[in-house]
């Protein structure tokens, strides 16, 4: 693997979006990606966006080059390490994060992700409100960019 500071991202950016799941809750990350993908927002997926190389290089690279993380909570996968790595790895970075919780309660989020404030994904409603809520926060970034 290299070091961190060695990856290259490219110069137009790929992705938008960094959605960090467990592969239980793939249907629903489907899901999420499919909607902000009709909005025109990028979004990366690790199952279905690395192919052969090595898959730790290629999520380093889409961390440095996203503007946002979202951050599926579910009972699977708040006590995912991976999910936390690539969670603490977008803080570290600096990157906007949007938890999307999903059957898991505020007292139930690990931190430091339990100092954002969360969207309830449950229901439609609350799903077509991270939509909405990625695509300002995205018209803002590049507003300021």
């Amino acid at each position: 693997m290299k070091k961190y500071d060695q990856l290259e991202t490219s110069g137009e950016m790929k992705y938008d979006v960094f959605i960090c799941y467990v592969r239980a809750d793939n249907e629903i990350a489907i899901e999420i990606r499919q909607s902000l993908s009709s909005k025109g927002i990028k979004c990366f997926m690790a199952e279905m966006d690395i192919s052969i190389e090595t898959w730790e290089d290629k999520i380093l690279a889409v961390l440095k080059e996203v503007k946002i993380g979202v951050v599926l909570l579910t009972p699977q996968s708040v006590n995912s390490r991976w999910v936390m790595c690539e969670a603490g790895a977008l803080w570290a970075l600096g990157k906007l994060i949007v938890p999307a919780v999903m059957y898991v309660r505020i007292n139930e989020m690990p931190g430091p992700i339990n100092r954002y404030q969360a969207i309830g994904i449950e229901a439609i409603k609350g799903r077509r409100q991270l939509v909405d809520e990625i695509g300002r926060l995205l018209d803002s970034l590049r507003a300021n960019t």
